[in-house]
């Protein structure tokens, strides 16, 4: 068995978890809705299905579709300005929870702001405003994470000239001095790293550490990440 080690922690790399962007939501097919954005020729019933799980408010998401008009658009009628509109009501829904000393309200706002400004950066950066909409979908779920007290690292991971990007979580309470079991997951090219807390949470309960990595180039995780150096990296 191999030891690795991240920072403090020493993990046992003992399985890798590799799961699709598609296979995180599969279980969640359902029937195309209409109304997407013209010309943009989308399943948006699986679509809306899986953001839900992510945090979503499902009838905010029905009527984002309705008002959309364009998917890469940054003006009213947009698909990031409608969206970022929507998570904007549930930042300001967070602080003012957080004002009322209503932690778990808090919580549950600030995961769904991260959702929906994940929803409005949808498909990729495109734009000045999706960029933006991104960097708000971190703010806020770290918010998140911060208010749930996940311990969680920010690592870009030097790799053969670029980085690999991740967050890497350890379960509540665990020991530094103690090995734990090490799984790595990716969810593709459409889920990106914040985007797999629904199904980190279930792993961090049955004690494993996770390392939820984003494919090379993927997102570019925006804002300030510390580069951290590790000498020994998992290679598949």
């Amino acid at each position: 068995m191999t030891i690795y080690t991240f920072n403090n922690y020493i993990l046992a790399a003992l399985a890798v978890f590799m799961i699709s962007g598609a296979g995180l939501l599969r279980a969640e097919m359902g029937p195309s809705f209409e109304g997407w954005p013209s010309g943009q020729a989308h399943d948006t019933g699986r679509r809306i299905k899986g953001w839900t799980v992510r945090g979503a408010d499902k009838d905010a998401l029905h009527s984002i579709v309705g008002k959309s008009n364009n998917l890469f658009g940054d003006y009213p009628g947009s698909w990031v300005y409608e969206s970022s509109k929507v998570a904007e009501n549930f930042i300001s829904a967070a602080e003012k929870a957080l004002q009322a000393n209503k932690k778990t309200e808090a919580m549950k706002n600030y995961q769904a702001a991260s959702a929906h400004f994940g929803v409005a950066r949808f498909h990729f950066l495109h734009s000045p405003a999706a960029i933006e909409a991104y960097a708000k979908h971190n703010e806020a779920y770290y918010q998140f994470l911060k208010l749930a007290n996940i311990p969680v690292e920010h690592l870009r991971i030097p790799f053969e000239g670029k980085q690999i990007i991740g967050n890497l979580y350890t379960p509540k309470n665990s020991s530094t001095a103690v090995a734990l079991p090490l799984l790595v997951i990716s969810g593709g090219i459409d889920t990106w790293k914040n985007e797999l807390w629904s199904t980190v949470q279930p792993m961090l309960e049955q004690g494993f550490a996770v390392f939820a990595m984003e494919q090379v180039k993927v997102s570019g995780s925006l804002g300030p990440v510390p580069i951290v150096s590790i000498l020994e990296l998992l290679i598949f």
